[in-house]
């Protein structure tokens, strides 16, 4: 569910970014919503090793709960499983 919430997060940041500019409420909102995520990566890993693949699994189920397109779905929630592995990469260095 927060894969499908963070991939919302980034069809409101792109929406408002092409009506005239993202706003600091939904830049933050997405910004919370990575650190979740994040947060439960870290806390699920070791007992589900392959946590990406599930997560992007319920993230297009959450995706497709919202009547999202599947083809905007899936790009929604490749990006923002590509945000998570840049945060994943920075934590680590």
């Amino acid at each position: 569910m927060v894969v499908g919430a963070c991939a919302g997060s980034i069809a409101e940041a792109a929406q408002e970014f092409g009506n005239g500019g993202l706003t600091p409420a939904t830049k933050g909102r997405g910004g919370n919503l990575f650190w979740e995520l994040f947060k439960l990566r870290q806390f699920m890993l070791a007992d589900f090793p392959d946590f990406d693949n599930l997560a992007k699994a319920r993230g297009l189920e959450a995706m497709a709960a919202c009547n999202a397109p599947a083809a905007t779905a899936s790009w929604l929630v490749d990006e923002a499983m590509n945000i998570l592995a840049k945060i994943v990469r920075d934590q680590l260095n």
